[in-house]
């Protein structure tokens, strides 16, 4: 574990002193965890903690040079300062809980100045974890070495197992577990530093710091980060029916942790709890897909979903294709193990959130497909009646969307992964028609989308194609000519550009005066045709004469 990192956390918690009027502080949850787990040096998020009561710690903040937000029901507020709005820092005082009646929030809330009660209300002991940084140049360090306080300090040490408690010299970080030892050192609101400063003679009598870093762990969060354990403060059954976003947020830990894993009771409480997760608010269960999707193994959240049966909950369209069957010639698994498989391919080369949604989503609409082909007698007849059903490409969109609408997600993202499943299909068309044919094809689709967008939509296809072959194919034969198109679209980023309707030669009025067309949604309809016309051969057809000529012959 990497104890030298915790000094940046030291400058935090001085900077945060200096506004807070020297109250004594401990950062506390995720940003100490990921700094043992050498995951972040200097974490832009913190999360700190202290004795006091929120309002007034509130109100006597120095509020020059900062943003404050206050949210007065739990008692948090957030810093943000002027000089790097990138970094929050989020003030939450020691408090004890209630009961959790709706299974998302606690009933009450009670103010203590006591850590040791406020690290019981912490959801996993990797997340109990405080640190904090306590001076010695005050003190009088000669004197205390024969102190009343040092003699204290031997007995307690005498009956406690070496375990319980250790000094890192390298780092000057003292490391408190015993519970009975953390009360005696932080007692009530206030630090007994010399207590602390006895600890630190005895366990290394040769140092003389003037300052030490103290990690609090009263729940032996340490050991289960070095074992790769997520544990439960207390009971694993009382901690999921307090508050059931903890189901959702154990897998992404276990998944993004570098592999965390769970004790056998608390996987027993989340197979036997998963259904709780239907009354969070779509809007957090979102927040936490969204940090999966931002790690490099949202596979294996989507598997670990799957196995604690929460697929239907949030990925329901997604969920539906399990046990469907396609046609050997396609691939031999159904179309839910072949989008697993997928995803894992594609996050070797894709680390985008919108792409691996759009290749989540690529073939939801693979079930409807197969069965809109089953009611007809022919392919024609299929499109003619059930037209968006019968296309997986339109249909995917529409249940994408319905899937991630509820999330709360911004429209633009949406957009785009739509974007993706609708486009899907087309690079293996373009390879279908004639080698000559290519360029033109690709073309059309880097003006219309550009190249990073066009390049992830290969990305996609790779991806497919690796699990998408017969096993009697061969696999280099059904990916070269996407490498092909890889490179076409480079030729074509680097000769050319993407074009668009700023780069027509007319515009809207254009059309208006010498069309006579009203104004009107017909404008827009005949500037996106002409925009269409032109991409396929921009050099030649794109001057005012040429266009008002194709339109004029076209309305």
């Amino acid at each position: 574990m990497n104890f030298n990192w915790l000094a940046n956390l030291t400058e935090e918690l001085w900077y945060l002193s200096t506004k807070l009027h020297d109250i004594q502080l401990f950062a506390v949850g995720w940003c100490v965890r990921d700094i043992l787990l050498s995951r972040s040096d200097k974490p832009l998020d913190i999360d700190v903690t202290c004795a006091g009561e929120p309002l007034s710690l509130a109100k006597n903040i120095d509020k020059s040079d900062i943003h404050f937000f206050q949210t007065e029901k739990f008692g948090t507020f957030t810093m943000v300062p002027h000089t790097n709005e990138k970094k929050h820092y989020e003030v939450t005082p020691f408090r004890s809980e209630g009961t959790y009646t709706d299974l998302r929030h606690p009933d009450e809330l009670n103010r203590t100045d006591d850590l040791l009660l406020d690290s019981q209300r912490r959801d996993f002991t990797i997340n109990a974890l405080y640190y904090t940084h306590v001076e010695f140049s005050h003190l009088n360090q000669k004197a205390l070495s024969d102190s009343t306080d040092q003699g204290e300090a031997k007995d307690m040490l005498t009956s406690l197992d070496s375990e319980w408690i250790r000094f890192d010299q390298d780092s000057s970080t003292l490391v408190l577990q015993k519970k009975e030892l953390i009360a005696l050192c932080f007692p009530s609101w206030w630090v007994d530093n010399s207590y602390l400063f006895s600890l630190v003679k005895i366990l290394s009598p040769d140092q003389q710091p003037s300052s030490i870093g103290v990690l609090v762990d009263p729940h032996q969060g340490l050991q289960d980060i070095q074992q790769r354990k997520i544990r439960c403060v207390w009971l694993a059954d009382d901690r999921l029916q307090e508050d059931a976003l903890r189901i959702i947020r154990w897998v992404r830990f276990a998944v993004t942790l570098y592999n965390f894993d769970f004790i056998k009771d608390t996987r027993q409480a989340l197979e036997k709890h998963h259904q709780l997760v239907a009354h969070v608010a779509h809007e957090r269960i979102g927040q936490e897909i969204m940090k999966a999707l931002a790690s490099n193994n949202f596979f294996g959240f989507v598997s670990l979903i799957d196995e604690l049966w929460l697929s239907p909950l949030l990925f329901n369209h997604l969920s539906r294709n399990k046990f469907d069957h396609q046609p050997n010639r396609y691939h031999p698994f159904d179309t839910y193990t072949h989008t697993l498989l997928t995803l894992h391919e594609l996050e070797k080369i894709n680390s985008k959130p919108a792409v691996k949604l759009a290749m989540l989503y690529h073939d939801v609409g693979k079930k409807d497909q197969y069965e809109a082909m089953g009611k007809t007698e022919t392919r024609k007849e299929a499109f003619a009646e059930f037209w968006d059903l019968a296309n997986h490409s339109l249909s995917g969109q529409q249940f994408a969307l319905e899937d991630m609408w509820k999330y709360g997600w911004w429209k633009k993202m949406i957009q785009e992964v739509q974007r993706y499943i609708g486009q899907h299909m087309r690079p293996g068309e373009i390879l279908f028609s004639k080698p000559e044919k290519w360029k033109k094809k690709m073309r059309l689709l880097f003006s219309i989308g550009g190249y990073e967008k066009v390049r992830n939509l290969l990305d996609i296809v790779i991806a497919d194609r690796l699990w998408q072959y017969n096993p009697l194919q061969k696999l280099e034969d059904s990916l070269s000519g996407v490498y092909e198109l890889i490179e076409i679209l480079d030729v074509l980023d680097k000769e050319e550009w993407q074009f668009t309707l700023k780069e027509l030669e007319i515009n809207g009025n254009d059309i208006i005066n010498d069309l006579e067309i009203p104004p009107g949604p017909k404008v827009k309809e005949l500037l996106n045709n002409a925009v269409t016309w032109v991409m396929h051969d921009v050099k030649e057809r794109n001057t005012k004469k040429k266009i008002i000529s194709y339109l004029r012959k076209n309305l």
